[in-house]
């Protein structure tokens, strides 16, 4: 019997992997489906994509009940071939009627369509975009009004909707709530300006490349873009269109992604007819080549989050050689000549709910996927979460540093009426390297996981316009996509067929007047913790549009309510539970409505009304000019503050520490809780120095606070004298340096940390060492300063054994005794290095790394902080690292790694940072930044090309990498740590403590609930720009549970959003007992938050 069925469950097995392995989508063949439509381009030497930048972006998709037969009909725009409307007879077959229709478009270059019920007749109207360097008679867009009859008819001048600027795309939607559509039109310039003064240019209004919003009165559009506040300056660059109800306050805004160099633009609507551009205070960095966008709400919290395309590749190859080398002080000049923060690749900005945005697409892996076009948020497998699909490909790699001269040329050529054949022959040399669109699924952890293979998404070709809909009412999402000289492709979802329908809801809504689709209608669907939410917009993706089913999917069982928000902005609830599994129409003629409320929230924070007069004002030094390959900048550390009651007057006195060129300073605090210089402290002979931390400490035994305040800096070499530390001595009150006290030393400090390692009650010093200034990653070493028991220190190498010597880049330490035996640890954090742990003994100083660390992480530790996180009576501890949200990820199989050696032998170091991209190991550097660095590489890589496929093996002999040193780091994540009887053991935080690098930590109950939660602040700015600004952290708060489990607090509940670099952090009180948070922000004012 065993043995039957051992062969029972091998034969199974197959069967079993046969089963997992079954795609959710099936291309239909062309033939069976009847849609034969393509989109067929041919190159000639007068339209190319040098005389005519958009040659390759293809056209739309329009998907709708075109009939009102209950089945969802297809529409395709052609650029150059006729448009295609296909009538769905049902079963997945479909008949052309473009001609009978009437909608097979005119001559010209036809772009994007959109979809709505222009005239409240019932019946669905197409609205076809027109471009091109064309004659402005050939540019007019159509309105192709439906008659009811499946033909229509072109009233575009009739209502005044006939515009002749280079159109994009278009968007209807009820901006004024006055219960008839108004038309957003998406425009673009088809020049590319040069060498302008953004602040007069942005200024302009170009009526054919600026975007215009156009008002519905009485079925006659009038362009209110002016006083509607829309930008319509010929810096716009069009490609993405979205409308949603952004910030919850049952308004639509409006969301425009724009290529090249100008900004997106998110409109908010002011409820009064005009729109507030608000992005930058919304958004801490775009995609740089922004393509297609689609809002929706990715992690269920009832919030709009958004996503934009651009150019990132997934793969080493076409990164190497499609991305431009780093030039960060270009790109500091986009930013001072009015521009805003732009990297090359793609946008997942997760709303916070208080305005501001998160930006987690590297996080998430949604942020490469090469030059894609559409991004399609939506449920595609039923499980209530929703999937994202992006569609694909460009007709040939123009992008090809190897390219780019030739194209820059004959692109200026062009524009002075100079071109000639011998460019369009090179022009069809160039690769055309057809792609894989992708599809995620949504883990419904804030990630996504790359399911193209496994859902049969894999088919290569150019993709662009893109809908998804239920064309055979089966309860899942089907796609339709229109291909660049391909079929348009069309997948059944078979999701229903493989798992069944599971629980579900689907509404038909009935809208009332000129508005009988409800565009702009909003769907909370609440059960339990999440919120499910779908709008009833018909833009999404790119020069798409579609008139999806609002179709919830949902795997509880049971459900609360569901609210509707009207296109007039009134709301009705309803008991879901009634609908469950069921499909309902809701008229809104029937609704109960009432008004939207809106409940102020009690925040855990109030901005304390306390002031320190101190800006934070850093030296804008470019590290990168020094050594043009570290990974980031390391001069922009501070400010660190310390605090003590100075004066004896039973309130928090802080030092702040000061950039270079800057006075740090001592703020008294006064009964009214202000703070204020004081005067008994000068430092200003010093101010050259970067201040790099400082601790307030009884240094001589007196009872009172004395100062040690650390120099470092990174951007100091052959300025020692500006790296010796300062001890100033509290003598009544007044602070007098004492440079007689400490030694002399030239060693670039980050860390100062009082303990009393030799038991002798007093205390001495640990100061730990960064960078040597201009030769990362190399460290000075860090040092034990023993007191002699009246506040003069002596360096004492011998206790040391020599183990200070190489404790790396040190960011942090402490003093604990980590399993309460009396014998202390001294605790370091390092980057490029393993958390590490040491006690001193009667033969000096020994590593105990070993016996406390349970696993051995080497990351790039930033900050160390003692929490009883589970309450069990011990010191738990918290470590900032650098995060998940970012290119550069490693782990244990698959380490980040940095090699250095002087290769070129011209006597600096050259650090050259390496990291797997799908599966491989590549240096991050590209062609040209490698070999400015080490010229005799140019010979070995003279073309982008050759460089492609490079590993560091490829680039250096063996000989050179043998004689080079490696660090590695396989642990980026922001953690804490376990105390189990004085061993530290690793467990995870909530995804949200690694949006980005975190600085400062510091613990207390600020709910009030009895538990410890976590404060963590962070983000760094100054990086290569291909990593790019790191600032997805507003300040985030984690709730404790007092069993070392955490949730993440929503950003709006906190009373701030917290822009910058945070620093540190630290509790202060004044007179009242009034607790208070202070930090300090990079380059900015301290903060302060009461609670």
């Amino acid at each position: 019997m065993k043995n039957i069925f051992c062969l029972l469950f091998v034969w199974a097995l197959p069967l079993c992997i046969q089963a997992q392995k079954k795609p959710v989508f099936i291309k239909l063949a062309p033939d069976s489906s009847g849609v034969l439509f393509s989109n067929r381009l041919t190159e000639t030497p007068d339209l190319n994509i040098i005389t005519y930048e958009y040659f390759y972006n293809g056209g739309g998709v329009a998907v709708a009940d075109f009939n009102n037969d209950g089945l969802t009909d297809l529409f395709f725009t052609g650029n150059l071939v006729p448009n295609k409307m296909y009538l769905n007879k049902g079963g997945l077959q479909f008949q052309d009627i473009t001609r009978q229709s009437n909608t097979g478009g005119r001559r010209g270059w036809k772009t994007g369509v959109t979809i709505a019920d222009v005239n409240g007749d019932g019946f669905v109207d197409i609205y076809v975009c027109y471009s091109g360097d064309l004659d402005s008679s050939l540019r007019a867009n159509q309105l192709l009004i439906n008659n009811g009859n499946l033909t229509f008819t072109d009233k575009a001048k009739e209502y005044g909707l006939d515009d002749k600027s280079y159109s994009s795309h278009a968007a209807f939607f009820d901006m004024d709530q006055d219960g008839d559509l108004d038309m957003f039109l998406l425009n673009h310039n088809i020049k590319n300006l040069r060498n302008f003064d953004a602040a007069f240019v942005k200024k302009m209004v170009d009526p054919d490349a600026g975007d215009k919003l156009y008002e519905n009165i009485g079925n006659k559009f009038i362009d209110i873009s002016r006083k509607a506040g829309i930008i319509s300056n010929p810096l716009g660059y069009g490609l993405g269109l979205n409308i949603a109800d952004i910030n919850n306050d049952g308004w639509p805004d409006i969301y425009v992604s724009n290529d090249y160099i100008e900004e997106d633009y998110l409109y908010l609507n002011n409820k009064n007819g005009s729109f507030t551009e608000s992005l930058r205070s919304a958004f801490g960095h775009l995609s740089n080549f922004s393509m297609g966008v689609d809002i929706a709400d990715i992690n269920n919290d009832g919030r709009a989050d958004i996503y934009t395309l651009d150019m990132l590749p997934e793969d080493n190859r076409r990164q190497k050689l499609l991305y431009a080398p780093d030039n960060y002080e270009l790109y500091n000049n986009m930013l001072e000549n009015g521009f805003y923060h732009q990297i090359m690749r793609n946008m997942l900005q997760l709303n916070n709910g208080d305005g501001t945005f998160s930006e987690i697409g590297q996080l998430a892996n949604v942020s490469n996927t090469d030059w894609s076009w559409s991004a399609l948020l939506a449920d595609f497998n039923n499980d209530g979460s929703k999937d994202l699909f992006v569609t694909n490909g460009y007709g040939r790699d123009v992008t090809s540093r190897d390219f780019m001269k030739f194209y820059a040329d004959e692109r200026l050529k062009f524009n002075q009426g100079k071109t000639d054949d011998k460019m369009f022959s090179m022009l069809q040399a160039i690769q055309s390297t057809p792609l894989h669109n992708y599809i995620f699924e949504n883990t419904d952890s804030l990630s996504f996981i790359d399911r193209s293979k496994d859902w049969g998404i894999d088919a290569l070709g150019f993709s662009n316009g893109a809908a998804y809909a239920d064309l055979d009412n089966d309860g899942d999402l089907d796609l339709i996509v229109n291909n660049l000289n391909q079929v348009a492709t069309i997948y059944k979802n078979t999701t229903v067929e493989n798992n069944g329908l599971g629980n579900y809801l689907k509404i038909q809504l009935k809208g009332k007047g000129k508005n009988a689709q409800t565009v702009g209608a909003k769907l909370f669907l609440y059960t339990g913790k999440k919120i499910y939410t779908l709008e009833n917009f018909y833009v999404h993706g790119f020069q798409s549009a579609m008139q999806a089913p609002l179709l919830f999917h949902f795997k509880e069982s049971s459900l609360d309510s569901l609210k509707i928000i009207w296109p007039d902005g009134q709301r009705t609830t309803y008991n879901a539970n009634l609908f469950l599994n069921k499909e309902v129409i809701l008229d809104e003629v029937d609704a109960i409505k009432s008004p939207l409320q809106f409940i102020q929230k009690n925040t855990v924070f109030t901005k304390s009304t306390q002031n320190i007069p101190f800006i934070h004002q850093e030296d804008l030094v470019n590290d990168f000019k020094i050594q043009p390959l570290i990974p980031n900048m390391l001069s922009y550390s501070g400010p660190k503050i310390t605090s003590a009651d100075i004066n004896n007057d039973q309130i928090t006195d802080v030092y702040i520490t000061g950039a270079r060129g800057q006075e740090g300073g001592i703020f008294v605090q006064v009964a009214s809780g202000d703070f204020f210089k004081y005067a008994k402290f000068s430092a200003k002979e010093d101010i050259e120095h970067e201040e790099t931390d400082a601790v307030f400490f009884d240094a001589d035994s007196d009872g009172d606070q004395d100062l040690y305040i650390v120099s470092g800096g990174y951007a100091l070499e052959g300025e020692e004298l500006l790296l010796q530390d300062r001890l100033y001595i509290n003598e009544d009150g007044n602070f007098i340096k004492r440079p007689d006290l400490i030694p002399k030393e030239a060693l670039s400090g980050s860390v100062v940390l009082p303990l009393d390692f030799d038991s002798d009650g007093d205390l001495d010093l640990f100061i730990g060492t960064r960078v040597s200034p201009a030769k990362y990653p190399l460290s000075d070493k860090s040092i034990l300063l023993v007191n002699d028991g009246k506040g003069k220190f002596y360096q004492d190498s011998i206790i040391s054994n020599g183990l200070l010597n190489a404790l790396g880049m040190v960011t942090d330490a402490l003093w604990v005794d980590i399993n309460k035996d009396g014998n202390w640890e001294l605790l370091v954090a390092a980057e490029w290095a393993n958390l590490r742990a040491f006690q001193f003994s009667a033969k000096g100083m020994i590593e105990t790394t070993e016996q406390v660390f349970k696993d051995s992480l080497f990351g790039w530790w930033n900050k160390l902080q003692l929490v009883d996180i589970d309450n069990d009576g011990d010191q738990d501890l918290v470590a900032g690292n650098w995060g998940l949200n970012a290119q550069i990820k490693g782990d244990k199989e698959k380490p980040v790694s940095l090699y250095y050696s002087d290769f070129d032998k011209n006597g600096y170091l050259d650090p050259i940072l390496t990291y797997f991209i799908q599966d491989k190991e590549y240096p991050m550097p590209s062609r040209d930044e490698i070999t400015d660095q080490m010229t005799f590489l140019r010979q070995k890589f003279p073309t982008y090309d050759a460089y492609a496929n490079a590993g560091m093996k490829d680039i250096f002999t063996k000989e050179q990498l043998d004689n080079s040193k490696v660090l590695k780091a396989n642990y980026m994540a922001t953690t804490w740590f376990e105390n189990k009887a004085g061993i530290l053991h690793t467990k995870t935080l909530p995804i949200e403590a690694n949006f980005a690098p975190i600085h400062a930590i510091i613990s207390d109950d600020f709910n009030k609930d009895g538990f410890t939660d976590l404060f963590l602040g962070g983000n760094i700015e100054q990086v290569r720009i291909k990593i790019g600004k790191m600032d997805a952290n507003y300040g985030t708060l984690l709730w404790g549970d007092g069993k070392g489990n955490f949730t993440t607090a929503s950003q709006d509940y906190l009373g701030w959003s917290i822009k910058g670099c945070i620093r540190d952090v630290i509790k202060i009180k004044n007179k009242n007992k009034q607790s208070t948070l202070l930090m300090g922000i990079n380059n900015s004012s301290p903060l302060l938050y009461n609670y």
